[in-house]
């Protein structure tokens, strides 16, 4: 009887392969998908906060200090218009990041951000996120993703609530 001979399995070459996950007791879900070694090096600048309901996570127009990944709590973005009427512009759970002014390129937002659900977060300060989006890394691949699938999101609903609220008539008359 001939035995064939042992092969190594073969390296992927697949563009979609992902290194392995930090490990599965982070509970944010954006870090969750870094690698062992990415996920190593931020947690010397994860700092865990608790957050009650109605904290107020930062205010408009005021410096950032922190991005924040929530574990356990939600947050809610919330715009004031000049008028004093406000509008929820999304909600930020435990797959998201709350602070994305912070890695793009912005220093205030236009919006606040209040706590719906109490709980927990991780804060990382924005000179240790300034210092990790340098290496151009999967950090920053993730948080450029988040923020498209929120914009995505927050489109989404805004064309939605228009489709409801005016007609396609209604939207064109003059």
């Amino acid at each position: 009887m001939l035995l064939a001979p042992s092969r190594e399995p073969e390296e992927s070459n697949d563009s979609m392969a992902r290194p392995k996950p930090a490990h599965s007791s982070i509970q944010n879900g954006l870090l969750a998908k870094l690698s062992r070694a990415d996920y190593g090096r931020l947690v010397p600048h994860l700092e865990p906060i608790d957050f009650s309901r109605g904290d107020v996570v930062y205010e408009a127009d005021e410096p950032q200090s922190y991005i924040y990944f929530p574990t356990t709590s939600v947050v809610s973005l919330v715009y004031t218009t000049k008028d004093g009427a406000t509008a929820e512009m999304g909600l930020v759970g435990k797959d998201g990041v709350v602070g994305v002014a912070l890695f793009m390129g912005g220093r205030t937002r236009p919006n606040r951000a209040l706590v719906q659900v109490a709980g927990g977060a991780l804060r990382m300060k924005a000179k240790a996120l300034q210092a990790e989006l340098k290496r151009c890394g999967p950090l920053l691949h993730l948080l450029l993703a988040a923020r498209l699938a929120f914009s995505t999101g927050a489109g989404w609903r805004i064309a939605r609530a228009n489709a409801i609220t005016w007609s396609i008539a209604k939207r064109f008359a003059c």
